[in-house]
């Protein structure tokens, strides 16, 4: 997840006259993310999280989903926390290990004025990463718009608006499924990092240092602001290019 700051103070842009009360639908993904806490909180002009407490919250269900009712002219910043999910990089068909995040572990995302649908996956965490990083002058939902761009151009579908299907039993429309297939991809190369790390398991320091790899919409190591999270790691372990 993009590095904690403190909320912020600065006013977002205003809604207007014709607030409307509608109904969010979300899916979080890393595996379904199952019994995360999932809020909206009021976004300020640079991205970040307006004032300490979110306008609504809720727990994702057995499959990663929930819904939440919001105010459909404002932009919010989308947070899970904890949860757990199966792992679909574990190669044990029978039982495969859970991963339990921490009260403290999130993956973010935004959810734009007039949209109803929202992801929450290492990508779009990815995608939050780059945009604030490169805001300048408070133009956050700009520089988010071209860096959608980005990534649908990458990868063939929409991070934030595309709900994905469970990389274990994909169902669903084409860009789901590529949602999920891209999902499950990444599974891999956390596990491929916990494996180099001689780790016992995935946690989320390997999924930070993946969704800080994407953030130039490839998984290379060469993302913008990765450092190597451990002297024995190289590029050519990774993802097995000359270093």
């Amino acid at each position: 997840a993009v590095d904690a700051a403190p909320y912020s103070t600065i006013a977002p842009n205003l809604p207007g006259p014709a607030a409307e009360q509608v109904t969010i639908s979300g899916r979080g993904t890393k595996g379904p993310l199952v019994g995360a806490t999932v809020a909206l909180y009021a976004m300020d002009a640079s991205g970040y999280q307006l004032g300490p407490e979110p306008v609504a919250s809720t727990l994702s269900d057995s499959e990663g989903n929930w819904e939440l009712v919001a105010d459909s002219t404002l932009d919010y910043l989308v947070v899970a926390t904890g949860g757990r999910y199966v792992d679909e990089a574990d190669t044990n068909p029978v039982e495969r290990r859970v991963i339990e995040l921490a009260a403290s572990d999130q993956l973010l995302s935004v959810l734009l004025r007039g949209e109803t649908s929202v992801a929450i996956t290492v990508f779009t965490d990815a995608l939050i990463e780059k945009s604030r990083r490169e805001t300048a002058a408070e133009n956050f939902v700009d520089v988010l718009a071209a860096n959608r761009n980005l990534f649908v151009a990458a990868l063939g579908f929409d991070v934030l608006s595309v709900l994905p299907a469970d990389p274990l039993a994909p169902v669903g429309n084409r860009e789901q499924i590529a949602y999920a297939m891209a999902a499950g991809g990444i599974a891999n190369a956390i596990n491929s990092l916990a494996i180099v790390m001689q780790d016992s398991s995935p946690d989320f320091r390997h999924i930070q240092w993946i969704s800080k790899d994407l953030t130039d919409c490839r998984l290379d190591g060469r993302g913008s602001a990765v450092s190597r999270p451990d002297s024995r790691l190289r590029r050519a372990e990774l993802y097995s290019e000359p270093p």
